[in-house]
């Protein structure tokens, strides 16, 4: 029997067996889905593979949120050098870069899961390099705004499609020079990104299943192609949990600005008063303590055929919370000019305090959204990272002020009685986060589609 001219009656199971033999299946709607075997599912593939993708594009995210946090060192540089008005050189080096970083996180997500994620990084780490370069040739000031603006929208990549990426491959388990030199430097580093991301592969599961079906020939498939569809729903997601991780995060652009004063009181050097971000940095290591605590929750819940909900993992939001509002209050007390008994090294505890917060926060709250909205995350991330935008731009140009006209210690407690109030959120939330996802129509309709589409064995 001519295997391209099937018989009428033998055209149904002939097609599935021409889609079984390539790690597809169809189902009785007329999509068609992954085979939970089919080794080019992104899920499927090798461990170094997944492991050489993601360590790319989180080291160009690192990057890109080092190049960000420059902005405001890079903008008293550009105020000696130009004669710009402080408001003038800050606004054009952080704000507009972090407001064009806000409209990018709302566009770039949803087109990365429709067209996938790889053309992305490599398009716009290459365009990333060209606006460094020009910020660093042409400083004042078209160059500046321009490429700040340019490299601000292109940053959105990354730092929102990084997770989304992440979400692809795994499931739910697995710093300041010359001015012009940042930018350099910048555009060294993501030049080379540029070429490194073209061997990454494209992780969007959709896109990739529309690719096998071009696989098969139109005689095959005997006119049935317009009837066969890959399972991609395309809707814009619910999103309760994103007001919550901007706010820790906007305090690390705050204390750009906030934190070498500060320590120059103490009696550093200009240069050696950024050294306290190290103290943020181990902070931030030890929030590993509590994914391990996470990742045995969770192995012990698979071991005893509990099921896994979302809020199990809200544990480091609760730990979090009280442990940032701690912090602030320790480092708004033991600084100059109203406390000047103290050792600089205790205020860096406070410090240390915020870093692990912060990390918990911007962690956990980016892993319940991806928990909530799996295949659909990145655009779950939109709203977060776009309000996360919003507030890191605002930072720099309201800090001086409030810490010249109250002074560090009250300016501080006054964060620190925000973070106060903020230590409420995280038990109502682990409390009452099912009934608060019940009633995202799209939460429910994403993890239905999930669970009809996953290759995944152990779930989400």
């Amino acid at each position: 029997m001519d295997m391209k001219t099937p018989p009428v009656g033998s055209q149904e199971s002939f097609l599935e067996q021409q889609l079984n033999q390539e790690g597809l299946r169809l189902a009785a709607d007329g999509c068609v889905h992954w085979r939970t075997d089919n080794p080019r599912h992104p899920r499927k593939w090798p461990l170094a593979r997944k492991v050489h993708d993601v360590a790319w594009i989180i080291f160009l995210d690192f990057f890109v949120t080092c190049a960000s946090t420059a902005g405001a060192p890079a903008a008293r540089a550009a105020r000696n050098d130009t004669g710009m008005n402080e408001i003038l050189s800050i606004f054009i080096f952080v704000p507009l870069y972090m407001v064009s970083q806000g409209i990018g996180s709302v566009i770039f997500p949803p087109y990365s899961e429709a067209f996938g994620r790889k053309k992305l990084y490599v398009v716009s780490t290459g365009l990333h390099s060209t606006c460094y370069v020009l910020v660093a040739v042409v400083p004042f000031p078209v160059g500046v705004v321009i490429g700040r603006f340019i490299s601000g929208f292109l940053s959105a990549i990354p730092a929102v499609i990084a997770a989304g990426s992440i979400e692809d491959l795994f499931n739910a388990r697995g710093r300041i020079w010359m001015m012009r030199w940042v930018f350099y430097i910048a555009a060294i580093v993501t030049a080379v990104l540029t070429l490194v991301l073209m061997c990454i592969k494209e992780s969007r599961p959709s896109l990739l299943l529309k690719d096998e079906l071009r696989r098969f020939e139109p005689t095959i498939l005997d006119g049935k192609e317009s009837h066969l569809q890959s399972w991609n729903p395309d809707h814009v997601p619910d999103l309760h949990p994103s007001h919550l991780s901007p706010i820790p995060y906007t305090l690390i652009y705050l204390f750009t600005e906030a934190l070498p004063p500060v320590y120059q009181a103490f009696g550093f050097s200009p240069i050696s008063a950024s050294l306290p971000f190290l103290a943020i940095g181990i902070g931030l290591l030890l929030s590993f303590i509590t994914r391990i605590y996470d990742y045995q929750v969770l192995t012990h819940r698979r071991k005893t055929n509990h099921p896994t909900v979302p809020e199990d993992k809200l544990t480091g939001f609760v730990i979090g919370a009280p442990v940032f509002a701690i912090g602030m209050w320790l480092f708004a007390w033991t600084i100059p000019p109203k406390v000047l008994s103290v050792h600089w090294i205790v205020s860096m505890i406070g410090l240390v305090c915020v870093g692990y917060s912060n990390c918990e926060f911007t962690t956990v709250l980016t892993g319940y959204l991806a928990d909530n909205y799996l295949s659909y995350a990145a655009s779950g991330f939109a709203a977060q990272s776009f309000l996360r935008a919003l507030l890191a731009a605002a930072s720099p140009l309201f800090a001086p002020a409030m810490f010249d006209g109250l002074g560090n210690n009250v300016a501080v407690s006054v964060l620190a009685a925000v973070a106060t109030v903020f230590c409420a959120v995280p038990p109502l939330f682990k409390r009452y986060g099912a009934e608060l996802r019940a009633r995202s129509r799209f939460a429910r309709q994403s993890l239905d589609s999930y669970r009809l589409t996953t290759v995944d064995e152990e779930g989400y």
